[in-house]
């Protein structure tokens, strides 16, 4: 993806967020990765929350998945995720 205009050079990552079809229900670019998700898991977290449906068992990413600086912190509210 290419950003021109004022926001030339704004985004530097892409996180994408699928589902167990291997479809795509959400994409977000950020300036980096890390702290600037929050916004994104929030908004998930929430969405879950709001249609009284369950948290998924367990979450995959590419990085990040352990030790004290992690994703686990951004969802406490999901105390069951395996994040792999």
């Amino acid at each position: 993806m290419i950003i021109s205009g004022h926001g030339r050079k704004t985004a530097m990552w892409a996180t994408n967020v699928g589902n167990e079809h291997g479809q795509v229900i959400m994409s977000v670019l950020t300036e980096g990765e890390g702290a600037s998700l929050r916004p994104m898991i929030t908004g998930l977290v929430s969405r879950y929350k709001q249609a009284a449906v369950n948290p998924p068992r367990v979450l995959y990413v590419d990085r990040d998945c352990c030790g004290p600086a992690t994703v686990h912190k951004y969802f406490q509210q999901w105390p069951d995720i395996s994040i792999r």
